[in-house]
């Protein structure tokens, strides 16, 4: 499988939903801090209003044991919206994977988040629609 360079914005959404496992005291990172990582893009991507979800999400997370060590791993159910977010930047024609595929990717992984978002009117073809017009980062 190719892989695609990140973009920036994404390389923040990781390494925010890192230091949140890490407030939260978890020792992983999953789908749900993955969206919370999201949250601050995530506006700009699938909704003109702004749509606060945060409370939401960490309900859903809850709190870690706590015992949080120097490198926190991902879940592999977050591995799996890496995946998704790839072929979704593929099926697009994109060489990069942005914050629109990674939302994209959290939308077809079964879940508290994928629950979420829906309840939010946030619809996968939405999502595709809005992806494929958006521009390619410079």
């Amino acid at each position: 499988m190719r892989q695609y360079p990140l973009q920036r914005t994404l390389k923040k959404v990781i390494k925010f939903a890192q230091e949140e496992a890490r407030q939260l005291g978890h020792n992983f990172v999953g789908v749900e801090l993955i969206l919370l990582g999201l949250i601050g893009d995530f506006n700009k991507v699938s909704a003109e209003e702004d749509v606060d979800i945060s409370a939401k999400v960490e309900e859903i997370i809850g709190s870690g044991s706590g015992n949080v060590s120097d490198v926190i791993p991902f879940t592999p159910r977050a591995k799996h919206v890496f995946e998704f977010s790839l072929e979704e930047a593929q099926q697009l024609g994109r060489n990069y994977i942005g914050s629109e595929h990674l939302l994209l990717g959290l939308l077809r992984v079964d879940g508290g988040v994928k629950h979420v978002l829906r309840k939010l009117g946030v619809s996968l073809n939405d999502i595709r629609t809005k992806a494929s017009l958006a521009r390619c980062p410079s």
